[in-house]
């Protein structure tokens, strides 16, 4: 168990961990489909402490706090420069929402304190098949990229997922990327 907890906190490159836009149906939907709030798993909670610029636990890190309950969602993010009830000082504000639009279809979108947006579509027909999409803005406007991914849970059961996510970005500066999982 301790292993496989130190190699899951080594490789993370989000905060709350590895996932896909085809699979997050817990905390990590904040960060990559919304849509996944709609899937009732009780009241989900978490934090987590980003280390500062430097890999280090001192003053400057960030401290984030987050609640999934009945397809609504927060997440807060707070270090040494956060305000209180000023918006614009904390480092992350991200509220988001889903729901089932269809049987087994479910769409959501988050938005946070620094204009970002997103919108996604989970789709699980088969307990061993899942499917997501999710578009990203900035500005609450502009087009930042799309990312589409597909899951399949062989042993129909979380433990063994393969998958992959296709992510494409707006301009010409940034190559799409595959993202194996």
């Amino acid at each position: 168990f301790y292993l496989i907890f130190i190699i899951s906190l080594s490789f993370s490159q989000n905060i709350w961990g590895n996932g896909s836009v085809a699979t997050s149906d817990d905390l990590n939907a904040f960060e990559f489909n919304p849509a996944g709030l709609a899937i009732n798993h009780g009241k989900i909670t978490g934090f987590y402490i980003q280390p500062d610029e430097e890999g280090k636990f001192s003053s400057d890190a960030t401290f984030y706090d987050a609640m999934i309950s009945n397809g609504f969602g927060i997440m807060v993010g707070a270090n040494k420069n956060t305000k209180l009830f000023r918006l614009k000082t904390y480092p992350m504000v991200k509220i988001g929402t889903g729901f089932k639009i269809y049987k087994d279809l479910n769409y959501g979108f988050s938005f946070d304190n620094k204009e970002n947006m997103m919108a996604g579509l989970l789709w699980r027909p088969h307990k061993m098949i899942s499917l997501g999409a999710a578009e990203t803005y900035t500005e609450f406007k502009n087009y930042q990229s799309t990312t589409l991914g597909v899951a399949f849970r062989p042993l129909s059961t979380h433990r063994l997922t393969i998958g992959l996510d296709y992510k494409s970005f707006h301009g010409s500066d940034i190559e799409a990327q595959l993202n194996p999982f």
